[in-house]
């Protein structure tokens, strides 16, 4: 059984749910929204089968430029669309997912117009700015039976799950206490 860091590495969650709404045979298509991170995103969207990169989005002419050749190259010659504002990509009936790896201030905003564009998301952490705007994302996906998908690759990078497991085999005692904030 693959490891979540390994499943991550091929694949994005959100290619995944909307399989659900896929028929079989169907080729899915992707917008990328951000193309610094949002290259990480290509790679691993063109390794799977069926899926296609219909769409990059940067609103800087240089990394727009270099996103698409990216996407191309990726894609064995066939180029997406190349476009400086997303609301391109949701206006695109045949689009079925929207991955957001633009600055986190535009997380939340995109995923919430996504969803009401019909489109599936996979967003980059954090989710949101602050809690409110989180709400707002799920709403959003429950209204409109949307899945919504983010990265939260960390948590399964061993480290952390080194600790969680020392935590619960009480190598620092009972714990009592933790801090945490909303």
């Amino acid at each position: 059984m693959p490891t979540r860091r390994h499943f991550i590495s091929t694949a994005t969650a959100a290619t995944l749910v909307a399989r659900a709404d896929a028929k079989p045979g169907q080729k899915l298509r992707v917008g990328v929204m951000g193309l610094s991170r949002g290259k990480a995103h290509i790679n691993n969207f063109a390794q799977l089968g069926g899926v296609e990169i219909a769409y990059v989005c940067n609103v800087d002419q240089n990394r727009l430029a270099a996103g698409a050749k990216f996407a191309t190259e990726r894609q064995n010659g066939k180029s997406p669309k190349a476009v400086t504002d997303f609301r391109r990509i949701l206006e695109d009936k045949d689009v079925d997912i929207l991955s957001i790896a633009a600055p986190n201030f535009w997380h939340a905003p995109a995923t919430i117009l996504a969803c009401e564009a019909g489109k599936h998301v996979y967003v980059e952490k954090p989710g949101s700015h602050n809690a409110r705007e989180a709400e707002l994302m799920v709403a959003a996906a429950q209204r409109t039976t949307r899945k919504v998908q983010m990265g939260n690759q960390r948590r399964s990078a061993p480290g952390f799950r080194e600790g969680i497991e020392k935590l619960k085999a009480g190598v620092i005692g009972e714990l009592r206490y933790a801090r945490c904030w909303y």
